[in-house]
């Protein structure tokens, strides 16, 4: 009926749009973060995913510290005549942007395709220095016998079929990029989380500024 899910940069959103089910990312700290695997704490959330809002609203009311009722408000007709923002760099081509259109129009919102540019936002370096300063510290936490990027990835190695069944590129990414990245900010290592906070905190920022310009 429902299930928990946490999201870094899309883990929640994506799944859900592609399997059609509901999912939301709550803001953070609004759900503790206790116990969530580390990738970017700055942007890290667990959330609820389930079959419809309804269910995806119970959930959150159990997943929060305070009390939610939102479920009991809500309403079949919410979206009639509210005008919903679409950003052009997220509207996908095909058919996945016809669904969407139908189903907002089937609610009664009204579209409105919004010349709203993204950039300024680039997540690769916050997760490329994520991995080396909030998961590698998590795993250390656990006992786990890595104590950086390279030892990692040589203990996943050593036991491929059991601990990446499905390779590990994203890890192979991260140990070509974080040197490079280091380099280019001509930054010591000991400098290197202070820049890692300084960057996801301007992510942040910048989306909140393109979320305030759209509103």
């Amino acid at each position: 009926t429902a299930s928990v899910g946490t999201e870094t940069s899309g883990s929640l959103l994506a799944p859900a749009t592609l399997n059609g089910v509901v999912a939301m990312k709550p803001s953070l700290q609004r759900i503790s973060g206790q116990g969530v695997i580390p990738l970017i704490h700055f942007q890290d959330s667990p959330g609820p995913v389930a079959r419809n809002v309804t269910d995806a609203a119970i959930l959150l009311g159990c997943m929060g510290h305070t009390s939610f009722q939102g479920f009991q408000n809500l309403r079949p007709d919410a979206l009639r005549g509210v005008r919903v923002g679409l950003l052009p760099e997220a509207w996908t081509p095909g058919l996945r942007s016809l669904r969407l259109q139908a189903g907002l129009d089937r609610a009664g919102a009204r579209s409105i395709r919004l010349q709203q540019s993204l950039q300024g936002i680039d997540l690769l370096e916050s997760l490329v220095l994520g991995v080396s300063y909030d998961l590698i510290p998590y795993l250390e936490g656990c006992g786990a016998p890595v104590h950086n990027l390279a030892e990692l990835h040589r203990y996943n190695a050593a036991h491929p079929g059991r601990r990446i069944p499905f390779g590990q590129d994203f890890l192979d990414l991260c140990l070509s990029k974080s040197q490079t990245i280091l380099t280019q900010a001509a930054m010591k290592e000991s400098e290197a989380f202070g820049y890692y906070r300084r960057i996801s905190l301007a992510n942040r920022f910048r989306a909140a500024q393109i979320l305030n310009q759209a509103f």
